[in-house]
């Protein structure tokens, strides 16, 4: 079963595929809606955004296809950045910046990764150290 965003997200794929879809229709649908919707609005836009414009970076690295939308989409991203920085947002959360991602991932603790796949060589327990229970004396 699909989530809603899944979901919406397919409609909205299929919808701007039609060659009737109007892209200012929709948007003037969108900006006549309460606040509260309008800030979830601009958090889903700014989503979009942040996702198109790492599908930029890997396809510059890549040497891959780069369109236009991809390219404006890399641009509003860092303009974005830039508005994080000097506004101090309450109402819309916006993504969080390459450069954020990276502060966040360098100030996580370091965690050893363990395989258990042989786990039985690594017991401390040595096999004449184990414990055994005595029965319950009635």
């Amino acid at each position: 079963m699909k989530t809603k965003e899944q979901q919406i997200g397919e409609l909205l794929a299929n919808s701007v595929e039609d060659y009737f879809f109007n892209p200012a229709a929709l948007g003037r649908y969108l900006a006549d809606q309460p606040i509260y919707t309008l800030d979830r609005v601009i958090e889903v836009v700014a989503w979009i955004i942040e996702k198109q414009a790492e599908r930029y970076r890997r396809e510059v690295v890549e040497n891959g296809t780069v369109c236009e939308g991809l390219v404006i989409a890399n641009i509003l991203d860092n303009v974005i950045d830039k508005i994080k920085v000097s506004n101090d947002l309450k109402s819309v959360k916006l993504p969080i910046s390459p450069k954020e991602r990276g502060q966040l991932v360098k100030s996580l603790p370091e965690t050893e990764e363990k395989t258990y796949k042989y786990s039985w060589l690594h017991d401390t327990i040595k096999p004449h150290e184990h414990v055994i229970l005595n029965e319950i004396v009635r």
